[in-house]
């Protein structure tokens, strides 16, 4: 019963959120989207790297994302352009960034393996406005990286980082923020303080450390790490060297017996759309039931506001969640059945409320 009226308060809450912001105009979406629909390596950490045949290029046209920007932009606080795919593919990347630039939104950033940078594309990229470049980066040595980003080249990826620096130089430009996500397995294990190194010295400001969440079609299970690889000394061993090199963590995963699952509310549903390739919208990045809709189809508010968003948005933080937030990784500390830790992650509280 506790629960039950402690969820209805913070709802009533998001209502009053969601009315002021209607009225003050404000800026709370979240918006991540994948504009293309494949990858150009077969990480063996990810989905792409169980096909046998990677698919056939799909990418949005300049119409299609010119009108997702007049609907939701003026409302955007953050827009990351690539959620699952590799957003340089699309060869239109960079009018992306500089239409959601023109449309005031103050956070843009993507996620990307930097192996198709290149001094033209960096220059479009930073002149566009891209404001964080989330780069992809696995291992402080080339035979571990390349081991574990199939297809990559350890060697080109490091010179378009020292490309990008050198660009930002010249224009005058603070921005893109460089941050690097360092997924933890048995085989960069060791590499982790060298790797905090290599960060600094590639003009990186932070690094997002993480387990793997695995695939079923992933072939992944030898390079789990288990409670006596990822210990409590290794966590604060990792902290202190980001401390000393000046690196800010944005995400450094506890072992599984210091975890706390403290987490009761998600306020994804009321400030994030997560948007693949094919228009179809999701309430976040873990989402494995129906979609919201489609924009497409039915415009970006209309999915916003239609009734299984609604659905979600009443039922996330209840005593009957939906059954995709009944097993999410950001709301729980999830095991695999030898004990093996799948996910520390966890999600912010809402800090906007529903349009």
């Amino acid at each position: 019963m506790k629960r039950q009226i402690k969820g209805t308060a913070t709802q009533l809450q998001r209502k009053l959120i969601a009315a002021r912001g209607r009225l003050r105009g404000d800026r709370f979406l979240k918006i991540v989207l994948d504009s293309v629909n494949t990858c150009n390596l077969r990480c063996r950490m990810c989905f792409f790297g169980a096909f046998p045949q990677l698919p056939k290029r799909e990418v949005w046209t300049l119409e299609q994302y010119s009108k997702l920007a007049r609907e939701a932009f003026p409302r955007t606080q953050t827009l990351t352009l690539s959620c699952a795919t590799e957003p340089l593919l699309n060869p239109k990347i960079a009018e992306f960034v500089q239409i959601a630039k023109d449309h005031g939104v103050p956070q843009i950033s993507m996620v990307t393996n930097g192996q198709m940078l290149n001094e033209a594309r960096i220059e479009a990229l930073v002149r566009g406005g891209l404001t964080t470049l989330m780069v992809s980066m696995d291992g402080a040595k080339p035979e571990t990286y390349e081991a574990i980003r199939v297809g990559g080249n350890y060697k080109r990826l490091v010179e378009n980082l020292r490309t990008l620096a050198k660009v930002k130089e010249r224009l005058g430009s603070s921005t893109p923020n460089v941050t690097f996500n360092y997924v933890l397995m048995r085989s960069n294990l060791d590499e982790v303080e060298e790797f905090i190194d290599l960060a600094v010295d590639l003009g990186g400001v932070a690094v997002d450390f993480r387990h793997i969440v695995p695939y079923d079609e992933a072939d992944i299970a030898d390079e789990m790490l288990d409670e006596t690889m990822w210990t409590s000394e290794r966590v604060e061993a990792t902290r202190a060297a980001c401390e000393r090199a000046g690196l800010h963590i944005v995400r450094l995963p506890v072992k599984p017996d210091d975890y706390v699952d403290t987490v009761d509310e998600c306020g994804l549903p009321f400030e994030m759309a997560v948007i693949r390739h094919t228009g179809d919208v999701t309430p976040c990045g873990h989402w494995t039931d129906e979609t919201m809709g489609n924009i497409f189809e039915d415009g970006f508010w209309s999915v916003w506001r239609g009734k299984r968003y609604r659905y979600v948005r009443s039922h996330v933080n209840s005593t009957c969640p939906p059954d995709a937030c009944r097993e999410c990784l950001l709301r729980s500390f999830t095991q695999l059945e030898s004990g093996r830790s799948i996910s520390l992650l966890t999600t912010a509280k809402v800090n906007r409320g529903e349009k």
